[in-house]
């Protein structure tokens, strides 16, 4: 699998579903299935099963993933069962060219991390998943799997849907297991010692398994082939805890304290009661309530982005494409995260890559079209963005410094000969 480093940009429409990939209702699937059990998917991407259409359906093919995985600034692994200094070796990459051609026959995957943020064509994928909210999605890893190659029964703590590019994997799902039941190699891949087998499946190219958190799983490669795991992140509560300490010296507002007036007295002074720990939760419940809190909580923690920089962007101005190339298409830099949350209010929050900008009411809600359709689609026309900029004089102009940050930013960049977006 010699690698070449370039990556295709193009994506065949016919492999997006528009809604969920399969053609299952969406309301269906959110009620029945997501984050309760798993879903087996036959054919939800069709052109990946067409005979000879494979090359052509997939936005990248092996060797450029290989090639991704000899970049400096890309996330690597190759995991190998047999062949390492131990079993289930890992090695990180950038990896040399010449690593792919030492290989053995069998067991080993490779794993590339954000494969959407640097290939366009994958992070055209994300939009067949645009039923669930697009701070949700985390990246697209894509695996090349030599046959026999595997990762090891494991366990992951996101939702995940596991789409079969090319050639078939066999996947073969477990009964719940407990912290105890997992150990890390020598290598630091965290394993299950204990797989008790409730389901196997076949995936052939096209097919999809959606997989919830906690279901152990085990993958294995029937022969040579690729999969793409689009993976959802889900904050955990030391994390949100840890955002909000941040957040809290900023308010603008005493924070509540402890108290307990009318309390009885004590038969030992030394003691945290029943009582106390009731004090302390009625303490913090303002703050669980507090929408404005946690929405900035989860829009700084949704959008979190390791940013790339855009090679050779020029510095542009909205209004100067406003003004001279009204049908110039933007698109948003497939790395970045967007985000929004309006109060009752009518104040308007818009969240990019982990950092938060607020515009206070009423200027928040005519605003509110324009941060919607940026944060809602990925691709734009100038003109009709200028469309969305609100007639207010000052929230006019509060929306065209926006998108001059953006532009300045590399959030949004100029498309050369783009079609219609979506």
């Amino acid at each position: 699998m010699p690698p070449h480093r370039r990556a295709r940009s193009e994506v065949n429409e016919a492999a997006m579903p528009a809604v969920l990939p399969g053609g299952m209702p969406a309301g269906e699937f959110l009620a029945d299935y997501w984050q309760r059990r798993p879903l087996l998917i036959p054919n939800a991407w069709p052109d990946f099963a067409s005979p000879g259409g494979v090359a052509d359906a997939l936005p990248i093919s092996p060797d450029e993933l290989a090639g991704l995985a000899c970049e400096d600034d890309v996330e690597a692994r190759l995991i190998l069962e047999h062949h390492g200094p131990t079993p289930w070796h890992v090695e990180h990459g950038p990896f040399a060219e010449e690593r792919f051609a030492s290989l053995p026959q069998s067991h080993w995957t490779l794993l590339v991390q954000s494969v959407d943020h640097r290939v366009p064509g994958v992070a055209a994928l994300r939009e067949a998943f645009d039923f669930l909210p697009r701070w949700r999605l985390d990246d697209i890893m894509i695996s090349y799997a030599a046959p026999q190659g595997s990762v090891g029964p494991h366990r992951d703590q996101y939702d995940v849907f596991l789409i079969q590019g090319m050639g078939r994997r066999e996947w073969r799902l477990g009964a719940p297991v407990g912290a105890e039941d997992e150990y890390l190699t020598d290598s630091g891949l965290c394993l299950l010692h204990r797989f008790d087998e409730t389901a196997r499946y076949v995936l052939e190219a096209g097919d999809m398994l959606y997989l919830p958190p906690g279901v152990p799983h085990h993958g294995i490669a029937l022969e040579a082939g690729m999969t793409l795991s689009v993976g959802f992140r889900a904050p955990a509560a030391d994390e949100c805890l840890a955002v909000a300490a941040e957040l809290l010296p900023a308010l603008a507002r005493p924070l509540p304290r402890f108290g307990d007036a009318g309390r009885e007295a004590v038969i030992s002074p030394g003691a945290i009661d029943a009582t106390d720990l009731a004090r302390l939760r009625a303490t913090l419940q303002p703050l669980l309530d507090d929408d404005d809190l946690l929405a900035e909580v989860l829009g700084r923690l949704g959008t979190e982005s390791p940013m790339l920089e855009a090679a050779g962007a020029d510095p542009i101005t909205f209004t100067g494409l406003q003004s001279n190339h009204p049908d110039t298409m933007l698109a948003r830099h497939p790395a970045a995260r967007l985000a929004w949350f309006e109060d009752a209010g009518g104040a308007l929050r818009f969240f990019c890559n982990g950092e938060s900008r607020h515009f206070a009411a009423p200027q928040g809600s005519r605003l509110r079209p324009l941060v919607q359709r940026l944060c809602d689609r990925t691709r734009y026309r100038a003109a009709e963005l200028a469309a969305c900029l609100p007639e207010d004089p000052p929230a006019r102009e509060a929306g065209r410094q926006l998108l001059d940050e953006l532009l300045a930013q590399a959030v949004l960049l100029a498309e050369e000969d783009a079609g219609d977006g979506p």
